[in-house]
C-alpha cells in the first residue's frame, strides 16, 4: 500500500525554514520550561514565555509534545496548510531563538520575547 502522507519538501527553502522554525520553537519552549522550573523569586516570565510558544505551536497546528527532530505527523498538517509566517520573519525568529544559548538569562528572555512577539504579530 502506498504511503499517502505528505512530507516537508527538502528542496524548498520555505519548507526547510518552516521545519527549522518549529524545531527551534520546541527547543525554546523546553528551555523556557527548564528556566521556569528553577525560578524561586516569584518571577513567572519564563513560564509565560513557554505558554506563548505553546500557543504559537497550536496555532501552527503542530504537536507541542516532544522536541521536533524530524518531520512528524504534526508537520504533515503544517505542510498542507499555507504556512502563515513569511520566510524573512521565519529567518529572524530562527536566528534569534538559536542565539539564546549565547546569552545571559535576562538577555535570553528579552531576545526570546522579541522573537515570539514578532511571530505573534504575524499570526494575528
Amino acid at each position: 500500500m502506498a504511503d499517502d502522507r505528505k512530507h516537508l519538501p527538502q528542496d524548498s527553502s520555505q519548507g526547510t525554514q518552516d521545519f527549522q522554525l518549529v524545531q527551534v520553537l520546541h527547543e525554546s519552549r523546553n528551555m523556557a520550561a527548564a528556566n521556569g522550573a528553577f525560578e524561586d523569586d516569584g518571577d513567572s516570565a519564563w513560564r509565560e514565555l513557554g505558554g506563548r510558544i505553546d500557543r504559537i505551536l497550536d496555532r501552527l497546528g503542530v504537536d507541542g509534545g516532544e522536541p521536533a527532530t524530524r518531520p512528524a505527523a504534526g508537520m504533515d498538517r503544517l505542510e498542507r496548510s499555507s504556512f502563515p509566517v513569511e520566510l524573512d520573519t521565519t529567518d529572524r525568529a530562527v536566528a534569534s531563538l538559536r542565539a539564546l544559548g549565547d546569552r545571559t538569562d535576562r538577555d535570553q528572555l528579552e531576545l526570546a520575547n522579541r522573537a515570539i512577539r514578532d511571530l505573534e504579530d504575524v499570526l494575528r
